[in-house]
């Protein structure tokens, strides 16, 4: 039997999946052509819609300079390890004829200084460019920090001409529009590239050419329905034109517009695309009354909801300034969930929050031990620590911080726990001073085994705390928490001499 030429998981490559590797010519010679006269490069967009693929396409046609790829996803989340991890990672993808560093007597100056230095020291022989290519880099707890070591790198090249072989490619979604745009962002000297749908002559080659050799043939009326259901979006008309092959390769080799049909009913039950859009719009309050408003037929202008265009699976897109779906079947998709959901107009005032804190690598006696200092101390230091957060029995995206974001964030979950140990569950309740909250004035909290616990933390990792620190590392977290759609976990009413503390229950677990 022949077997089914469409994959839907995971990235492609241009040569191992040429068939199915639809080209972005106009976008690669536009990124192409930066790289050539120096620029960085941004390329933002939603889960699944090719941002790794075209960072593989990107690096085929750039085969004549020095690529190398860095997954930040899987890469170590300790600043030490992570830098020795990249020079260990450069060093290992250069052929040694090409290349030498010129090695010096290495003093500690601190990890990104050092790897500036490293950077420095390399020679490439032949005067190729070097591209480094950093997919999902938001995953990196200190991704701030990295990327305003690429701006000094990129201003400094006309005073340092050893840096000038240098180009940097990232990718990501929504977290990169605040990491990129604006005066204060920390690469804002980036070219931005949003990478949408596939082209429709595109779209249809993917359509009809893969299956040729098999003597599949679709009906000309069903291979414009798929366009027009997925408005050439590649993942989704991938896994339907997997579904209705997958069907054909053991029955009619004739598709018509009946098995697109059955396909997209099929695909509504199995898409984890679509199951994360059920979940992206069930937890954000503002993404819900949004489509509802799209959904009554009300025009929104596109601008202000940008976001959403690029976050998590991007629903929305931009139709004559105002917002609309991004395609037929997330339309009708939405259209069946929303009746069998709570509008968050109809839900009660105050969520219903648990904050699930899971530690790799502890023992459940630690967990349980009423002194818990082991469980501080780990909590406070290890990297290997995950946080869920659900509200109203929903599961949010992930919450991602940074290592003291983190850090300040656990510090408020064990108070709410120890909180809730004592019987205030209600954070209204909660008795003012620092037993259960956090001070934004250090002098405050001083005298809480905890606290002493977390400042050994902070100096360990030869981070300053200071009175304002904190308030902004919390406003920090707020923001990030209005992300995912949990915008009052940590109340706004809260602070300003009251004290920080987070609303609703507290779990520790293992990883």
């Amino acid at each position: 039997m022949q077997e089914n030429p469409y994959k839907f998981t995971g990235p492609l490559h241009p040569i191992h999946d040429e068939l199915i590797c639809m080209p972005r010519e106009r976008e690669l010679e536009q990124v192409i052509s930066g790289i050539l006269r120096g620029d960085f490069w941004t390329i933002l967009g939603p889960r699944q819609i090719g941002k790794t693929t075209f960072l593989n396409q990107l690096i085929h046609e750039l085969s004549a300079f020095n690529c190398i790829y860095f997954d930040m996803e899987s890469c170590p989340k300790t600043e030490e390890i992570f830098y020795n991890w990249l020079e260990d990672t450069i060093i290992d993808n250069f052929a040694k004829n090409t290349f030498k560093i010129h090695k010096s007597d290495k003093k500690d100056y601190g990890h990104e200084i050092n790897f500036y230095n490293f950077l420095s020291s390399i020679e490439e022989k032949d005067n190729k460019k070097i591209v480094l290519l950093f997919d999902e880099i938001e995953r990196l707890p200190f991704v701030k920090q990295f990327l305003k070591l690429w701006r000094k790198i990129y201003n400094e090249r006309n005073f340092h001409t050893e840096l000038n072989k240098y180009t940097v490619v990232i990718a990501g979604s929504v977290e990169l529009i605040e990491l990129t745009i604006g005066k204060t962002s920390p690469f804002n000297i980036s070219k931005k590239l949003y990478l949408g749908e596939l082209l429709s002559p595109h779209a249809e080659l993917l359509i009809d050419q893969p299956i040729k050799k098999g003597g599949i043939q679709f009906d000309a009326d069903a291979k414009c329905e798929l366009i027009y259901q997925t408005s050439c979006h590649p993942q989704l008309l991938q896994q339907l034109c997997y579904l209705i092959v997958e069907k054909a390769l053991s029955n009619n080799k004739y598709i018509t517009t009946s098995d697109v049909e059955n396909a997209i009913e099929i695909l509504f039950v199995e898409s984890d695309n679509l199951s994360s859009l059920a979940n992206e719009i069930t937890s954000d309050k503002i993404l819900m009354e949004l489509i509802e408003k799209i959904l009554s037929k009300e025009e929104v202008p596109y601008l202000p909801y940008k976001k959403y265009s690029i976050a998590g699976t991007g629903p929305i897109v931009q139709q004559k300034k105002i917002c609309a779906l991004r395609n037929k079947i997330y339309e009708d998709f939405i259209e069946n969930i929303i009746d069998h959901t709570i509008s968050y107009k109809d839900a009660e005032d105050e969520p219903d929050y648990l904050t699930k804190i899971f530690l790799k690598d502890i023992s459940k006696n630690t967990l349980l031990n009423e002194s818990h200092e082991k469980l501080l101390k780990y909590l406070f230091s290890s990297d290997f620590i995950e946080i869920e957060i659900t509200m109203n029995g929903i599961k949010l995206p992930c919450l991602d911080l940074e290592i003291k974001e983190r850090m300040i964030f656990c510090y408020l979950a064990y108070k709410k726990y120890q909180a809730i140990k004592k019987g205030f569950l209600d954070w209204k309740k909660i008795p003012l001073g620092c037993e259960f909250r956090l001070s934004s004035n250090v002098e405050n909290n001083k005298g809480h085994a905890e606290w002493e616990i977390l400042e050994d933390s902070f100096s360990s990792r030869r981070i300053t705390i200071y009175n304002e620190i904190i308030r902004t590392w919390v406003l920090s977290i707020r923001q990030k928490l209005k992300i995912i759609g949990a915008d009052d976990l940590i109340p706004k009413e809260i602070g300003r001499g009251k004290g920080y503390l987070i609303k609703g229950k507290v779990e520790f677990a293992e990883l």
